[in-house]
């Protein structure tokens, strides 16, 4: 399949807009369109520079083997040139690919330590709220018993969240984030409440 370069070039340019932010997941898939990009634009070119070099060869059939001898040292140079540039264009490209997993493997570990902090201290909290709720009775016992009811659904919701997050695609990375963050929120918002009237 061949591609034109200019059709290469907005295509990662549209990708590399798409990726502007924080969204790891994005930065990743940007990385490794770029790199596809700078692999099929190697491919295109050496495809290119081969015709040219073979145009040139067949325009001078009947040369001096002096003549011949200097343009396919020249053809050769050009192609080692050529080659030199691509790989050193697809390497800098593996490399944004490799920071761009480092970034997310950081992030993850981040997010998760983060998550697993904010469930400790959450259940540190609950402990303590159920201990204080103990003397309560009537409708603020009844008020509390259903936060702590909505507290644990939120908190094993945020487990399952959290347990998963290893297999979440880099894709998926930022909505899976965003729904922990939230779940997490809500955990909180539901301590709070419960703590209210202690």
């Amino acid at each position: 399949m061949k591609l034109d370069r200019s059709t290469v070039v907005i295509t990662v340019l549209a990708l590399a807009a798409a990726a502007c932010g924080a969204d790891r997941g994005k930065q990743v898939s940007s990385a490794e369109a770029k790199l596809t990009s700078a692999q099929l634009d190697a491919e295109q070119q050496e495809a290119q520079l081969e015709a040219r070099q073979a145009q040139a060869r067949a325009a001078a059939p009947s040369q001096s083997p002096e003549k011949s001898a200097e343009l396919a040292t020249k053809q050769a140079k050009e192609g080692a040139d050529k080659v030199q540039k691509d790989t050193n264009k697809i390497a800098d490209a593996r490399e944004d690919v490799t920071n761009a997993h480092a970034a997310m493997a950081t992030e993850r570990a981040k997010i998760e330590a983060e998550a697993k902090d904010r469930l400790a201290k959450a259940d540190a909290r609950l402990s303590e709220a159920k201990t204080k709720g103990a003397k309560l009775s009537g409708a603020k016992r009844a008020q509390l018993d259903a936060e702590v009811a909505t507290y644990e659904a939120k908190r094993d919701e945020a487990q399952k969240q959290l347990s998963a997050l290893a297999q979440v695609k880099d894709s998926e990375w930022d909505k899976a984030k965003t729904m922990l963050k939230r779940t997490l929120d809500d955990i909180d918002a539901a301590l709070k409440r419960a703590e209210k009237d202690l």
